[in-house]
C-alpha cells in the first residue's frame, strides 16, 4: 500500500511545463536574468496555448521535426526547439508568459521536451516561480542525495 502511495506522489509532482531562470552577465553595474519556458509536447499546455498560436503554414514543419526527433528517442528536442524559437515572435512569448501566469520576466526561449518527466528533471535547481511580482529561484538539491544533471541530447 505504501508503494502505491509513493508512486502517486511522484506523478503529482510531474508537470508539463516549468520556468527556468538563470542570472546572466553578473557584473558590477548590472545583472540580467534570462528565463526559459520548458514544455512537454505531450501535455495540454503545448496543445492548447502554444500550438494554436503558431502560423498554420509553419505547423507542418514543426510537427514533422518533432516526429523525427521522437523516433530517435531524444528527451530534449533540439531541432524542434531551434525551429520554434526562430518562428515565434517576441509578442507571442509575452502572450505565453501571461497565459501561464508568469508576470516577472518575459521568456526569451522555449525548450521542447518529449515527455513531462524530462521537463521535471531538466535543471531543477534553476526552477523559477513568480510570487507577487517577485522572482524566486529554487536553489534546492535533490533530496535523495544526488545532483541533477542535464539530459543528454543524443
Amino acid at each position: 500500500m505504501l508503494f502505491i502511495f509513493s508512486i502517486s506522489i511522484v506523478f503529482l509532482k510531474l508537470s508539463g511545463y516549468k520556468f527556468i531562470c538563470q542570472k546572466k552577465y553578473k557584473n558590477f553595474f548590472f545583472e540580467r536574468t534570462k528565463c526559459y519556458l520548458a514544455v512537454s509536447i505531450t501535455e495540454t499546455v503545448f496543445r492548447t496555448i502554444i500550438h494554436p498560436k503558431i502560423y498554420p503554414h509553419h505547423v507542418f514543419k514543426i510537427a514533422s521535426t518533432i516526429e523525427k526527433e521522437r523516433k530517435r528517442g531524444c528527451p530534449y528536442l533540439t531541432e524542434s526547439t531551434k525551429l520554434i524559437n526562430k518562428l515565434v515572435s517576441k509578442a507571442l512569448m509575452e502572450h505565453f508568459t501571461e497565459s501561464l501566469n508568469f508576470m516577472c520576466y518575459c521568456v526569451s526561449k522555449i525548450l521542447l521536451f518529449s515527455n513531462s518527466y524530462a521537463v521535471s528533471v531538466y535543471y531543477p535547481e534553476n526552477q523559477a516561480q513568480c510570487i507577487n511580482g517577485k522572482l524566486i529561484i529554487n536553489t534546492r538539491r535533490n533530496s535523495i542525495g544526488g545532483i541533477y544533471r542535464r539530459l543528454p541530447t543524443k
